[in-house]
């Protein structure tokens, strides 16, 4: 439907072209004649009647396509005849006579005419149908783009994910570990036992022995009366089962202070015997791998003797009997030692 349609021809000329004797090409020309200029927007008119020029040759075309597709490469030509009908072609040049001159008579057009109001409207509508197409084709593309690349990013995210939360867990239980290893710092601080920035030199066993043996003080008046109801008044707990509120009252903050004291001496002790106990093993384990050495040396110090008795001499035969009996005395630590260890097992 175009709006004054009486005022152009749309007209489309079919041009048949024979290449060979079965073979042609057909052309398809398609033109517009204004009959009258119109009333106003003859450039959207003319876009409209070209679009309808176009599609209807699109349409022809394929539809001589199918015909000869149908037919076929190398037809017959009585199966174009029975398809088609005949047309024959006066050959005789003498009674071939001019055609008279024929007026040109538009036909009438065969598509309704519109207003131009209803023109607007079709056409503003067809625009907007464009717009929203390219619009929907352009969000197509872009979530398309968006959703493809939201998939490696969602691995990504989840390999990260997977990352934090372990590093999550690593990181807490080291604060768990550091946090307690400072509260027993602190508390050790808090008791007393803090390492002295004086001490230059290492501690033997004989200096802990006389460290830990307790000498009480040296009373002058132990034997007078003061002094025994200085001891009935601050008796050791141990001895204290029941007693008077004054008593209690009287002797507790001395047994506090005495028990605080003996709670040091008591983690004192089991640090120490801790550390004697490490020292201990160590001795132990140089002291086997040095009766390993001698005893590896004693045999090749015996094979170097069994082979030089053949001398005979008095110095040498000498020397042997001092390092057989150095020798035994080895096997005989490595024979006591295993020993010790069979009855500790």
């Amino acid at each position: 439907m175009i709006p004054s349609a009486k005022a152009l021809t749309l007209v489309t000329t079919i041009v048949i072209t024979q290449v060979s004797k079965s073979s042609s090409n057909i052309s398809l020309w398609i033109n517009i004649k204004w009959l009258k200029e119109p009333l106003m927007w003859r450039d959207a008119v003319g876009n409209l009647a070209w679009q309808i020029l176009q599609e209807d040759a699109q349409d022809l075309a394929s539809i001589i396509s199918n015909e000869v597709h149908i037919l076929g490469a190398g037809a017959k030509l009585f199966k174009i005849i029975s398809q088609y009908g005949q047309a024959t072609i006066n050959g005789d040049s003498m009674n071939f006579a001019a055609p008279e001159s024929v007026l040109y008579i538009p036909p009438s057009s065969a598509m309704l005419e519109t207003t131009y109001k209803e023109f607007f409207v079709r056409y503003l509508t067809a625009r907007v149908y464009n717009f929203t197409g390219t619009i929907l084709h352009g969000l197509s593309i872009a979530f398309t783009g968006v959703f493809r690349s939201l998939k490696l990013n969602l691995i990504l995210l989840g390999v990260l994910g997977i990352s934090v939360l372990l590093n999550l867990v690593v990181s807490v239980s080291t604060a768990k570990e550091f946090w307690h290893s400072r509260a027993a710092l602190s508390y050790v601080e808090n008791i007393g036992v803090v390492p002295s920035s004086t001490m230059k030199r290492s501690i033997t066993l004989q200096e802990l022995e006389l460290a830990t043996q307790f000498n009480a003080p040296r009373f002058h008046a132990k034997n007078g009366q003061c002094f025994q109801k200085f001891l009935n008044a601050h008796a050791f707990a141990d001895d204290i089962e029941t007693g008077s509120q004054n008593h209690v009252a009287f002797s507790s903050k001395l047994e506090l202070a005495r028990r605080k004291l003996g709670m040091y001496r008591h983690d004192i002790l089991v640090t120490l015997s801790l550390i004697n106990s490490l020292e201990k093993s160590v001795l132990m384990s140089e002291w086997e791998l040095w009766v390993w050495r001698e005893r590896s040396r004693c045999r090749q110090a015996r094979t170097a003797l069994r082979n030089s008795t053949i001398s005979g001499d008095r110095t040498q035969n000498d020397k042997s009997v001092s390092i057989e009996a150095y020798c035994r005395s080895c096997d005989a630590r490595v024979a006591v030692d295993r020993a010790n260890e069979n009855n500790s097992g």
